[in-house]
C-alpha cells in the first residue's frame, strides 16, 4: 500500500510523462561574453545566419563567436529592444518598445518614431505580400516605404493589442485590449468567438498558433489553432504536466523556474534547464531540430536538443570511469567519492561500507598492514570491465574489486604494489590485465586467486607507472608508459618500441586502443597519435600538426567514425577519408555545439549496450548519442563588417566601393557567420590581378590591405574553422576603387629611385657638356683679355668649390633618408628644390663664361643672388637639422630688382660662416646666421654676413686638429677674383672682424670706380 501511495505522489509531483534522465546541454552567454545586457527580450536568426539579440541594454549581433553591440549612440530610438524582424528585402526591423521602430541595413539606423503615449501595441507583422503592419493604440498602421500610416482596411473601436498571422494560409487575427479576437475575411472583419476572453498569450509557428490560457485553478492549458479549429495540446501546473495531443514542432516552455522541451510528435516532456525563466513562449521547433536559442532573464542560452546529454557535477561528482552491468545499470567511479549506480531514472550511492569492509577484511587475511578509510576506499582508477560472466571489475588503489551478484571481493597483491591503474580484458584466455607502478599482472577470472606477474624489471617500461594496456585480436598484450611494450603470453617475451618510424620518441603513452578494423592506435601526453604498422612492425605517426595537447582517449562510434578526446573537444575522424589521405577529421564537439565537458579524462570513454558513448571529464559526465549526431559541417558565411572603421551594409551594397580621402590602404573587419563553430574562425584573402594567391590563414578578423595601385580591384575573402579538413565557406568579393596621389603609389619608391639616378645622369651630362663648351670657347677666344680669362677661370673654380662632392652627397643622402622613412611628400618637394638650385648655379656658371658683351653685362639681379643664398642655406639646414637658424634682411630703401651684382661673390662667405663657425659650436647650442643688405647710394651696396659661431681663433685651432676630407677654397678664389674685378673697374672691399659677443662678421662693399 505504501508503494502505491508513493507512486501516486510521484505522479502528482512530476506528471506521468516527465523524463528524469540526464540534462540537455545548455550554454549561457552573458555580458561577460560580450552580450549587451543579461535580460534577453527578443532574438532572431536572420537569412544571413546572424543571430540578433534584443535586451534592455541595446542590440547585440552574434556570429557564433563574437558579439557586436549597438546602443542609442549608434542610432537606436531606445535601449529596450522588444522585437526583431527581417523583412522581404533583408532589412532588420527593431521595435524599441513604445518609442517606435528602427530599420537597420548593417550600416545605418533609420528611425521611425511613433506615438509614445499609446498603451497598447503589437509586434510588427510581415505579410506574405511583403507588407509590414502593426497595431499601435487604436490604429493599425502599415509601412508605405517611407513612414507608417493608418491602414485603410483595419479599424477597431477598442485599442488593438496583438496581431497573429498564419503565413501559409494568409490569415490575420486581431486581439483587442478586452481579449476579443477578430479575423479578416472576404466579408470584412468578423469576431472569432472561440478565442474570446480566455487567451493570455500566443506564438505563431508558421502555419499554426499556440495559445496559452489564463490560469484556472493554477492550471495553464495550451491549445493549437490552425486558423479554423482549436485542439488541446498541453496542460501544466505545479503538480501535473501532461501532453494531450502531439505537436508537429518542438515546443519549449518554462514553468516555475524550469525549462521544458517537448520534441515533435512526442508526448514526453524533458526538463532541459533549471533556474531559468523564459521571457516568452518561443518559436524554436519550426526550423531547427538540433539547436535552440532561449531568451532568458539570465542571458542568451543555447540548447543542444540532440546528440548529447549530461550529468552536472552536483549529480555525478569527479567521475573517472563508467561501466554497465548485465541489467543495463551504470556504475560511476567517482575518485575519492562513493560509487554511484544509475538505472536510467535515478542515481543512488553504492554504500561505501559494502566494499570498504571487504577491503579491510582481505588486508587482514593477507597480513597486509594497511587500512582503508572512507576516502581511500574510493580511490578508483581507469577502465572498469564487465567480463563474459557479467562480473564487474573495478581498478582501485587497493587492487581489483569484483562485483558479482551484489557481492564484493578484493584481489590484491600480498607483497609489492597494490594499485591497479588501468585494465584490459583478454577474452581468449578469460583474464583481466592490470597495470601498476613498475608491474603488470594478469588475473584468471576462473581462478581469481592466481595472480601472474608479467614485469621485465630491467626494461625502461617498468621504471615507472604503466598507464594503459590493450589486448590484440591475437591475444598479445600491449602496454604503454615510458615506451610501448608488446608481450606474448605464449613465449612470455617482450618486444619494446621506443621510437616511431619517423624518429619520434614513444614516451608518456596515455592510451592504447584497437578499433573495429583491428587497427591499434597509440596516443601520448604531447598530442602525438600513432598507428601500428604490422607489416613493418613499427608505429607510424599520424596527424602531426593536428593535436597540440594530449589525446586522452580513442573510441569507436560506428563502422565509419572514431572519437578522439582532447582538451579542445571530441574530434570525429572519418575512417574512409583517413584511409585515403591520412587525414579525415570532419567534426569537433565542444561547448560551442553540445559537449560541455572541460578536458575529457584519460581513458575516459565507455561504450554502452545501446552504442552510446559515455565521456568523463574534469567537470561533467556526458553521454554522446551517435544516432542523433550530425557529422556534417554547414559552410560558413563570411561578411565584411566594416571597411576602415566604417560599418559596411549587408544589403544594397554598392557595386564599387571607393576608398575615401585618396587612400590606397585600408582595413577590412570580417565576421565568420555560423552557429556550429567548435574552433575559432580563420580568415584569408586575395586581390585578383595584384595578389592572385590566397594569403596565409590568420585568426585575426582584421585584414590589412596596403599600397594598392590606382584603379579598381576585386578583393575576395574566405573563412574556415580551425584546421578541420571539411570546413568550408562561401567566398565574398568586394570591388573597390583607389584614386590616390602618385606619391602613395606602391611603385613610387621604385620610380623615385629611377628618377633620382636619371637626374644625376642629366646633371653629369650637362656638367660635362658645360666643361667641354667652356674649353672650346677658351681655345677659340684668343681676343679676350688675360684678366677676363682669369675671372672666368676663378668663377668656374668657385662653382666647383660651391658644388663640392661632399655637399652634394650629403644632400642626396638626406633625400634618400626621407624616402625610406615614407616622408614622400617632403622628399618630393626637396628633390624639386635641388634641381632648381643646380639649374641656377649652372646658369650662373654659363653667364660668367659667356664671351659676348662687357664684364658688367655678366652681372645678375640682387633678388636672384638672395634667392640662391636662401636655397643654399636651406639645403645646409636639411643636412644639419636644428643646428642653426638664419635671417636675411634687406634695407627698406633697397630695390632688389634694380641692383645688379657680380654673381657668386657672397656664397663662399656664407658657407664659411656655417661650416667653420656655426657647426663648430656644441650641438646643444643653436647657431644664428644674419645676412644684411644695405644701400649707401644707387651704385654702392653693403652686405654683412654675421654668425655667432666659435670665432676665427677657435676655428683655426679646430681645423689644425681635424682630418678634413675636403678643403674649401671658395673664399680664397673669391678674393683673387675681387682683385681682378677691381682692376677692371669695380670697387669691392672685403673686411673680416670678430663679433662683439663672439663669432665673425664679414663686410662686403660692392661699388664702381
Amino acid at each position: 500500500m505504501k508503494k502505491i501511495f508513493l507512486l501516486i505522489y510521484l505522479y502528482l509531483i512530476f506528471g506521468g510523462n516527465i523524463s528524469l534522465a540526464q540534462d540537455f546541454p545548455l550554454w549561457k552567454y552573458t555580458p561577460q561574453d560580450g552580450l549587451a545586457q543579461s535580460q534577453v527580450l527578443s532574438y532572431l536568426k536572420d537569412s544571413r545566419g546572424i543571430i540578433w539579440v534584443g535586451t534592455y541594454g541595446g542590440l547585440s549581433r552574434f556570429d557564433g563567436e563574437h558579439f557586436t553591440n549597438y546602443t542609442v549612440k549608434d542610432g537606436l530610438l531606445g535601449s529596450t529592444i522588444t522585437q526583431i524582424l527581417e523583412d522581404s528585402n533583408g532589412y532588420l526591423w527593431l521595435q524599441c518598445r513604445e518609442l517606435g521602430f528602427v530599420r537597420f541595413d548593417g550600416k545605418n539606423f533609420e528611425q521611425f518614431p511613433l506615438d509614445e503615449t499609446a498603451k497598447y501595441w503589437s509586434r510588427l507583422i510581415l505579410l506574405k505580400n511583403g507588407e509590414l503592419i502593426v497595431s499601435w493604440g487604436k490604429e493599425v498602421l502599415r509601412f508605405n516605404g517611407k513612414s507608417f500610416e493608418k491602414h485603410p482596411r483595419y479599424k477597431f473601436s477598442n485599442p488593438s493589442g496583438s496581431i497573429f498571422y498564419l503565413k501559409e494560409s494568409n490569415q490575420l487575427f486581431f486581439e483587442d485590449n478586452n481579449h476579443n479576437f477578430f479575423q479578416e475575411t472576404s466579408k470584412g472583419i468578423v469576431p472569432v468567438k472561440d478565442l474570446n476572453g480566455w487567451v493570455n498569450q500566443g506564438i505563431t509557428f508558421n502555419d499554426v498558433i499556440v495559445f496559452e490560457s489564463k490560469p484556472i485553478n493554477e492550471m495553464i492549458r495550451y491549445f493549437i489553432f490552425d486558423g479554423y479549429s482549436l485542439k488541446p495540446f498541453l496542460k501544466i501546473s505545479s503538480k501535473q504536466k501532461e501532453v494531450i495531443n502531439t505537436f508537429k514542432y518542438d515546443f519549449i516552455f518554462s514553468h516555475e523556474g524550469k525549462v521544458y522541451l517537448i520534441k515533435a510528435e512526442s508526448k514526453k516532456i524533458d526538463i532541459v534547464g533549471h533556474n531559468l525563466v523564459l521571457i516568452d513562449i518561443i518559436d524554436q521547433g519550426s526550423d531547427n531540430k538540433k539547436l535552440a536559442w532561449l531568451p532568458t532573464e539570465k542571458g542568451l542560452v543555447r540548447l543542444t536538443k540532440r546528440g548529447f546529454r549530461q550529468f552536472s557535477e552536483s549529480q555525478v561528482p569527479n567521475c573517472w570511469s563508467v561501466v554497465q552491468d548485465k541489467d543495463k545499470q551504470f556504475y560511476f567511479s567517482n575518485y575519492s567519492l562513493s560509487l554511484q549506480k544509475y538505472d536510467g531514472t535515478k542515481i543512488e550511492k553504492v554504500p561505501n561500507e559494502l566494499y570498504r569492509n571487504v577491503i579491510n577484511r582481505t588486508y587482514r587475511q593477507l597480513n597486509i598492514k594497511d587500512f582503508a578509510d572512507q576516502k581511500s576506499s574510493n580511490y578508483w582508477y581507469f577502465k572498469p570491465i564487465r567480463s563474459a560472466n557479467n562480473d564487474l571489475w573495478f581498478p582501485s588503489n587497493h587492487g581489483m574489486l569484483r562485483l558479482r551478484d551484489n557481492k564484493w571481493t578484493l584481489f590484491s597483491s600480498p607483497t609489492g604494489e597494490k594499485l591497479v591503474f588501468s585494465q584490459a580484458y583478454d577474452t581468449l584466455r578469460g583474464k583481466i590485465i592490470g597495470t601498476s607502478i613498475g608491474t603488470v599482472f594478469s588475473l584468471n577470472i576462473a581462478k581469481p586467486n592466481q595472480l601472474e606477474f608479467l614485469q621485465d624489471t630491467n626494461a625502461i617500461l617498468f621504471k615507472g607507472l604503466i598507464l594503459c594496456a590493450a589486448v590484440s585480436p591475437k591475444g598479445e598484450y600491449w602496454l604503454g608508459g615510458k615506451c610501448i611494450g608488446r608481450y606474448n603470453p605464449e613465449t612470455k617475451r617482450y618486444r619494446y618500441y621506443k621510437y616511431a618510424a619517423d624518429g619520434s620518441k614513444l614516451r608518456k603513452m596515455l592510451g592504447l586502443t584497437y578499433d573495429w578494423e583491428k587497427r591499434l592506435w597509440a596516443y601520448d601526453f604531447t598530442g602525438g597519435v600513432y598507428v601500428y604498422n604490422e607489416k613493418k612492425d613499427s608505429f607510424d605517426r599520424v596527424f602531426k600538426s593536428y593535436f597540440n595537447t594530449a589525446v586522452s582517449f580513442v573510441e569507436q562510434i560506428d563502422h565509419r567514425h572514431l572519437a578522439f578526446g582532447n582538451s579542445t573537444g571530441i574530434h570525429i575522424l572519418d575512417l574512409s577519408i583517413f584511409k585515403k589521405n591520412g587525414n579525415g577529421f570532419v567534426q569537433v564537439f565542444n561547448h560551442h555545439n553540445g559537449y560541455n565537458g572541460i578536458e575529457p579524462n584519460q581513458l575516459g570513454s565507455y561504450r554502452d549496450f545501446d552504442g552510446n558513448i559515455w565521456i568523463t571529464s574534469g567537470t561533467i559526465l556526458s553521454k554522446m548519442i551517435p544516432s542523433e549526431l550530425d557529422y556534417s559541417l554547414q559552410p560558413l558565411k563570411i561578411h565584411v563588417l566594416a571597411i576602415g572603421g566604417e560599418r559596411y551594409p549587408f544589403i544594397k551594397q554598392t557595386q564599387v566601393y571607393e576608398l575615401p580621402n585618396q587612400q590606397n590602404s585600408t582595413t577590412f573587419t570580417l565576421e565568420s557567420i555560423g552557429d556550429n563553430k567548435p574552433f575559432r574562425s580563420l580568415y584569408s584573402f586575395r586581390i585578383k590581378g595584384f595578389i592572385n594567391e590566397w594569403s596565409e590563414w590568420q585568426e585575426q578578423n582584421k585584414i590589412m590591405v596596403n599600397n594598392l595601385p590606382n584603379g579598381e580591384h576585386i578583393i575576395e575573402f574566405r573563412t574556415r574553422m580551425g584546421n578541420l579538413s571539411t570546413s568550408s565557406s562561401s567566398v565574398m568579393a568586394i570591388n573597390i576603387r583607389v584614386n590616390a596621389p602618385f606619391y602613395k603609389s606602391p611603385d613610387f619608391y621604385k620610380y623615385a629611385t629611377i628618377t633620382f639616378f636619371l637626374l644625376m645622369v642629366v646633371i653629369l651630362i650637362i656638367a660635362t657638356r658645360s666643361i667641354r663648351l667652356s674649353r672650346k670657347l677658351v681655345s677659340q677666344s684668343q681676343k679676350i683679355g688675360e684678366q677676363e680669362h682669369k675671372v672666368r677661370f676663378l668663377q668656374v673654380q668657385t662653382i666647383q668649390a660651391q658644388m663640392n662632392p661632399h655637399f652634394t652627397f650629403n644632400v642626396l643622402g638626406t633625400l634618400q633618408h626621407l624616402i625610406l622613412n615614407n616622408e614622400t611628400q617632403k622628399a618630393s618637394e626637396n628633390l624639386l628644390k635641388l634641381s632648381t638650385l643646380i639649374r641656377n648655379y649652372l646658369e650662373a656658371s654659363l653667364l660668367t663664361d659667356n664671351k659676348n658683351g662687357s664684364l658688367f653685362s655678366h652681372e645678375i639681379q640682387l633678388s636672384r643672388e638672395v634667392e640662391l643664398l636662401k636655397m643654399y642655406i636651406e639645403f645646409e639646414q636639411l643636412q644639419y637639422v636644428d643646428r642653426f637658424e638664419y635671417e636675411i634682411s634687406l634695407d627698406g630703401k633697397l630695390n632688389t630688382e634694380n641692383y645688379r651684382v657680380p654673381p657668386l661673390i657672397l656664397q663662399p662667405f656664407v658657407e664659411n660662416a656655417i661650416k667653420h663657425g656655426l657647426l663648430y659650436k656644441s650641438p646643444s647650442e643653436k647657431g644664428m646666421l644674419l645676412i644684411r643688405f644695405i644701400s649707401l647710394n644707387e651704385d654702392t651696396l653693403i652686405c654683412t654676413i654675421e654668425d655667432n659661431g666659435v670665432g676665427r681663433t677657435e676655428a683655426n685651432r679646430i681645423q689644425t686638429r681635424s682630418l678634413k676630407k675636403y678643403k674649401s677654397r671658395g673664399t680664397e678664389l673669391v678674393k683673387r677674383r675681387v682683385d681682378i674685378l677691381n682692376e677692371m673697374g669695380y670697387d669691392i672691399t672685403i673686411t673680416v672682424d670678430d663679433g662683439i659677443t663672439g663669432g665673425t662678421v664679414v663686410t662686403i662693399q660692392i661699388g664702381y670706380k
